[in-house]
């Protein structure tokens, strides 16, 4: 009984956050960006952290959004394997590739972490409160 009501608890938390986090993460997403191209002093875990953390669930979200409509098929689910490749792949292009080719970024191997959370994030919010 008290595993059933905090597996129902937890579904319903999840599904909160799941109607709200896509457009929270880009407003504040865009909001940052368009702070530091008006040249606004952030603090620093705001100006070189936040964005890594929420890039993964709005890429991902989009993604997901292109190829359900793609394939009309509103439930379907990226697989876990690709939501991986995906991450990986930023967090090489963006903190080894780049950086080795241009001196305006810097490989940061918390922004690397952060990338792997903001895929975890997106994987237990879309996926996670369904019974398997």
């Amino acid at each position: 009984m008290a595993k059933q009501l905090h597996y129902t608890f937890l579904n319903r938390s999840i599904l909160g956050i799941r109607k709200f986090y896509f457009p929270v993460f880009l407003v504040t997403a865009v909001s940052i960006f368009s702070a530091q191209k008006a040249g606004v002093v952030l603090p620093e875990y705001l100006n070189n952290h936040v964005n890594d953390f929420l890039c993964l669930p709005l890429v991902l979200y989009i993604g997901q959004f292109c190829v359900r409509i793609i394939r009309s098929d509103s439930t379907l689910q990226l697989p876990i394997s690709l939501l991986l490749c995906i991450t990986v792949y930023y967090a090489v292009y963006f903190e080894y590739y780049l950086p080795n080719v241009n001196a305006r970024y810097t490989g940061d191997p918390v922004d690397v972490m952060l990338y792997f959370f903001g895929m975890l994030f997106f994987y237990i919010v879309e996926y996670g409160s369904q019974k398997k």
